[in-house]
């Protein structure tokens, strides 16, 4: 059916280079579904790749957080808990946490803290962590 739209047209317009035309726009499909794999492959290996370094720059903005629990400043003990109480969504990343010690200084953070809002934070990333906390140790046997 196109090509006798283009025979009819070309024959009306007196121009043979109407037939050039379907090629051309069969070429621009190939490109087009060229680019797109093209497209398709580029995210398959980005994905691929973040798949591969998020989980190390995971440990590292963990210990970051349990290192920011032992600044004096509070406003730096604050953003240490928010950031442990994020990072702490399932199991795993919450034993990691508790093996680095963030516990402890959460703990820590309670005593020695001035003001409610650093109080309140510590006890907000506590809580947190508190399921792998007795999964570790029962409650008898805590060191608080």
């Amino acid at each position: 059916m196109r090509g006798l739209a283009a025979q009819s047209l070309g024959y009306l317009m007196n121009d043979r280079n109407v037939e050039f035309s379907e090629e051309l726009s069969l070429e621009e499909q190939a490109e087009r579904k060229v680019g797109w794999l093209l497209k398709l492959i580029f995210a398959g290996t980005a994905t691929a790749v973040g798949y591969q370094l998020f989980p190390y720059m995971g440990d590292n903005l963990i210990q970051q957080s349990v290192s920011l629990l032992q600044v004096k400043d509070p406003l730096f003990k604050r953003m240490g808990a928010s950031r442990i109480a994020r990072f702490a969504v399932d199991d795993e990343r919450r034993l990691k946490i508790l093996e680095m010690g963030g516990a402890e200084e959460l703990v820590k953070m309670l005593y020695t803290a001035k003001d409610d809002r650093t109080r309140k934070e510590a006890l907000r990333a506590l809580s947190a962590l508190s399921a792998s906390a007795m999964k570790l140790r029962p409650c008898n046997q805590l060191d608080l």
